[in-house]
């Protein structure tokens, strides 16, 4: 399985060249059999990035909700609603796809945020600089 995951993200990186990879942190599963299987299919993403010299960015849960509803503790649904409304997309058909879109549209706000205003800048103002409802009214 693990080698699989390792192959296709090989072909999926020499397919598109990308110049990052955003992935999610670590976090604390449920039980420790399932902790174990992401930690190891985690390791070959990194090992993946590495061998192809894609620099790798990590985002915590909570970062990447903040980032994109301006609330640390949305729910999973709410996510899926504000990047079905940034993409157009009318419903996801699985949670993983919308979980890593999610991920690459926190990096892309971040590191444009980090690139207009500087790391620091970030970290101390970062309420400021997030999307909020008032972006994304909702369809009535």
């Amino acid at each position: 399985r693990l080698k699989s995951i390792y192959e296709g993200l090989i072909e999926v990186i020499t397919r598109c060249s990308p110049d990052v990879m955003s992935i999610e942190n670590v976090f604390f599963a449920k039980n420790a059999k399932s902790a174990l299987k992401l930690g190891q299919a985690r390791g070959v993403a990194l090992l993946a990035a590495a061998v192809s010299g894609i620099p790798v960015h990590e985002y915590a849960p909570t970062e990447v909700k903040l980032a994109l509803t301006g609330k640390g503790r949305a729910s999973k649904l709410r996510v899926q609603e504000i990047i079905s409304r940034i993409l157009g997309i009318p419903e996801w058909k699985k949670a993983d796809v919308s979980d890593a879109v999610a991920i690459a549209l926190c990096h892309i706000h971040l590191s444009q945020a980090i690139e207009r205003l500087g790391r620091g800048a970030i970290k101390s103002r970062r309420r400021r600089y997030r999307w909020t409802e008032d972006d994304f009214p909702s369809e009535r």
